[in-house]
């Protein structure tokens, strides 16, 4: 019928948008507008439409499109979202000005978009420097929306006024207010901000002293009051202060902050943290309990990336390969952009090669080494690795690159360069190239600061075998 024919065409184009294939999705759109320019999903359509041009970074097109849409559809379902993402394209334009226009234009029937579209003109004034702005935004927020969960947030953006004009007096008042005000509302997760910030606001050793005795009194005077998530923030926060100085103390404070919080609204910092310190105690069971809850309570939380990662790692040395690939995957699908992309790459790779599927692996490694912001280390490490995957293929000719990118480019870590240097010459060995390997080896006994590894031992020796096969002089 023609009606199921329209529900086909717009959750076709739906489909595509979700599954983030937005120039397809427009498209399909644009002919479901065409076929039914008054049907049942034409506004939705103009919309997502709009939406995935935003998503694709076309921000002239999304801004075009997004002021059609609430041109003629001002009280649709999506306004308020239309609103959010013209504002968000307005400024991404420089635009800052008209971005805030449309974003007061956000109605407060919706809640948690009025809070976001508050907090999306708040930032605008942080980019345009105008710090008594964002203070009197952040202010009438807290005045108007004094129940909302997002009030500490707005508190640490006043204390951030008062840091940007040098009071920082002004700035502790401010947090210390908040955090004994709401401290104790585990849901408001903004409080572990205010807390973060806390330390820059102390400086110097003496001034750091007050603010770990401070922290303790509190922690000291919330459980004995009952008050488990003021406890459990404040003992989490004198680990953050405490993991460099006494590591073992620190340890012992977060596992402490996990057993007091109510995991089902804990930030979610607190349970990761937790896990790293059950891990770090060698109670893989307690740290995946910590992350299984983290991700049942967050699932879209920022910090799924650890616990992706975790979870994985923890699978991986109990033997559960095969679960622990599928954490592996889901930290590619959903945290590729993690800092922890390089770590995790190098991880799931061995796990691959660890079941005999070295191209599986290979490809893991050559993705890895694409992502801007993987670490350096974990570059070097991962060159090393596909060097060699390629030498357990028996293929020494596609290794030999690796290994020398690693001398060329990674001095940093000499025992990498070491190990480069070394499976560099034993391929050329391989390749019957006894001249390469000797020139390799000798390289590597040259270079003073590699003279402690064991590499340059194991490179004597293969150099001397080889010139007394085939001579000193080459060949």
């Amino acid at each position: 019928s023609a009606e199921v024919a329209e529900l086909t065409w717009y959750w076709t184009g739906m489909a595509h948008s979700l599954a983030k294939e937005h120039e397809k999705a427009r498209e399909v759109l644009a002919d479901y507008l065409k076929k039914h320019p008054d049907g049942r999903f034409a506004g939705e359509a103009l919309y997502r439409r709009a939406y995935c041009a935003h998503a694709l970074r076309d921000y002239p097109t999304g801004i075009r499109e997004l002021r059609a849409f609430l041109a003629e559809h001002a009280d649709h379902a999506r306004a308020n979202e239309a609103r959010i993402l013209l504002g968000d394209a307005l400024m991404a334009t420089g635009e800052i000005d008209k971005g805030i226009v449309a974003l007061r234009g956000v109605t407060a029937q919706e809640p948690r978009l009025f809070e976001e579209a508050v907090f999306k003109v708040g930032r605008a004034f942080r980019l345009q420097e105008r710090p008594d702005l964002l203070r009197a935004e952040m202010e009438r927020f807290i005045k108007e929306r004094p129940a909302s969960a997002r009030v500490p947030e707005a508190v640490y953006w006043i204390g951030w006024t008062w840091r940007q004009t040098d009071q920082p007096e002004l700035a502790i008042e401010t947090y210390w207010q908040a955090i004994r005000a709401h401290g104790d509302a585990p849901e408001r997760h903004a409080v572990e901000d205010l807390l973060m910030a806390l330390p820059k606001l102390y400086a110097g050793a003496e001034r750091r002293a007050e603010l770990e005795a401070l922290l303790a009194r509190l922690q000291a005077e919330a459980e004995t009051a009952g008050r488990n998530a003021m406890a459990a923030r404040t003992a989490w926060m004198r680990a953050r202060l405490r993991e460099k100085s006494a590591p073992e103390e620190a340890r012992a404070l977060r596992i402490r902050a996990a057993e007091l919080c109510d995991v089902s609204r804990a930030h979610p910092l607190i349970l990761a943290d937790a896990a790293d310190a059950h891990l770090d105690a060698g109670d893989p069971a307690a740290a995946e309990r910590a992350l299984r809850e983290l991700l049942r309570w967050n699932p879209n939380t920022v910090l799924r990336d650890r616990a992706f990662a975790g979870l994985g790692r923890i699978a991986a040395d109990a033997g559960r390969s095969a679960e622990a690939l599928e954490w592996f995957d889901r930290f590619e699908r959903e945290a590729s952009g993690s800092p922890m992309a390089g770590r995790v790459a190098l991880a799931r790779a061995a796990l691959l090669r660890s079941g005999g599927r070295e191209e599986e692996a290979a490809g893991t490694l050559e993705k890895m080494l694409a992502i801007r912001g993987v670490p350096a280390a974990e570059k070097a490490r991962g060159l090393l690795e596909l060097g060699e995957v390629r030498m357990a293929q028996g293929k020494p000719r596609l290794a030999v690159p690796y290994f020398q990118r690693i001398y060329v480019m990674y001095g940093r870590w000499p025992d990498l360069v070491a190990r480069a240097y070394l499976r560099s010459g034993e391929a050329f060995e391989k390749l019957a190239d006894s001249e390469a390997a000797r020139n390799t080896y000798r390289e590597l006994l040259a270079r003073e600061d590699l003279a402690g590894f064991d590499e340059v031992r194991v490179a004597k020796e293969r150099l001397a075998r080889l010139e007394s096969a085939g001579g000193k002089g080459g060949g």
